[in-house]
């Protein structure tokens, strides 16, 4: 079963259209920053960070309530 799937992908493997060897990148490190956080755009970043943000104080909210540290009034 193994040998006939290699068969196939070694038969629909296009051939190198030119023998030179691929070079390496000159500055690798200057395109992982361009990729922003995480591969974030900005906005995107900027987005994320805003739900962390408003997820921990609606959280933090409702720890505060079910420990008794505030009491919603009218409760």
């Amino acid at each position: 079963m193994f040998d006939d799937l290699r068969q196939k992908l070694i038969q629909n493997e296009p051939e190198a259209e030119s023998p030179e060897p691929k070079q390496p990148d000159p500055a690798p490190r200057s395109r992982r920053r361009a990729r922003g956080f995480l591969g974030l755009t900005p906005f995107q970043g900027f987005f994320l960070a805003l739900m962390v943000f408003l997820n921990v104080c609606v959280l933090g909210f409702f720890a505060l309530v079910a420990f008794g540290r505030i009491q919603l009034p009218g409760l």
